[in-house]
């Protein structure tokens, strides 16, 4: 995910919300437990993964996947897995292009599935031509790439995705509900209380950061940080971040991606290997910058 905006826009946004957080919100912070999730070794074969008529809740088994970042080996293994554990339905949450080889794989694949997808930045981005200011220097790179090897038509079904998508169940954004269309980072606590001031339902998904990290409110906002799976409770809204299918940085390399079961009110998270030395082969191919095939192998 992208150059963070100016030290300056997001104080003058906190300082227009003042009112409503003294209002609303109270700052606390309890971190919880750290956990680790035990992920399955997939292979690499391209399978056509259609998305079913969405079924009543009932039975639903749904899968939310973020931040691909044309690394089509992640999404490949994720995919995979997704089908092992018979998932129903699935939710991307943007950042289909960006940083790796293959954006225009990744796009089509994800473009048939038939799921709601949401905007991230670096779909709007891919799909504009505009002097990319305030980027780092990797990620400008990447997304002069981006651009260069999209087709129209890919760049014009990008710019037509929705920044939020709402289910009766659930709401997905890329960042934050707190202005969708800036991509403001929730890693913190303040953050999380600018999101969760705008959210009405009790589940939000979300992706952005690329760290599988669940952060909950009651009265008060919570950062339970990186965990095994969470068990639903009626007195909490939750903003789960379902980490990064193509770069995770939470120290583990392997693809994140949720599964939600409303029936047992339980978000497990999946950790997925997948043939990392392919994809920096094709980094390298690509002329990208070596740096982003050395941190996708320590996920940072």
């Amino acid at each position: 995910m992208p150059p963070r905006r100016s030290h300056h826009r997001r104080q003058t946004a906190r300082k227009r919300q003042h009112r409503l957080r003294q209002q609303r919100l109270r700052l606390s912070f309890q971190p919880s437990g750290v956990g680790e999730v035990k992920g399955l070794v997939c292979t690499q074969e391209a399978v056509q993964h259609g998305q079913p008529e969405s079924p009543s809740s009932s039975g639903r088994v749904i899968a939310l996947f973020s931040d691909i970042h044309s690394n089509l080996e992640a999404l490949l293994a994720v995919l995979e897995d997704m089908d092992e554990q018979n998932v129903t339905e699935r939710y991307c949450l943007g950042d289909i292009v960006g940083y790796n080889a293959n954006p225009g794989q990744c796009l089509e694949i994800v473009k048939a599935l038939n799921c709601p997808v949401i905007q991230g930045n670096h779909d709007k981005e891919g799909a504009v031509d505009r002097e990319l200011l305030g980027y780092r220097e990797l990620a400008r790179v990447a997304m002069e790439y981006t651009r260069l090897t999209l087709s129209d038509d890919q760049k014009k079904w990008l710019r037509a995705l929705p920044l939020v998508h709402e289910d009766p169940a659930f709401t997905l954004v890329h960042a934050s509900l707190f202005a969708p269309e800036e991509f403001f980072y929730v890693d913190s606590i303040v953050e999380a209380e600018f999101h969760f001031a705008e959210q009405d339902k009790q589940l939000c998904f979300c992706g952005h950061t690329h760290i599988a990290r669940v952060f909950a409110q009651d009265d008060i906002a919570e950062d339970w940080g990186i965990v095994d799976q969470v068990n639903l409770q009626d007195d909490y809204k939750y903003l789960v971040n379902v980490g990064s299918v193509g770069q995770p940085r939470d120290r583990d390399w392997r693809a994140s991606y949720v599964i939600y079961r409303p029936d047992e009110q339980r978000i497990e998270y999946r950790r997925v290997q997948y043939d990392v030395g392919k994809t920096q082969q094709k980094i390298s191919a690509a002329g990208l910058p070596a740096a982003l095939g050395e941190r996708i192998l320590v996920g940072v």
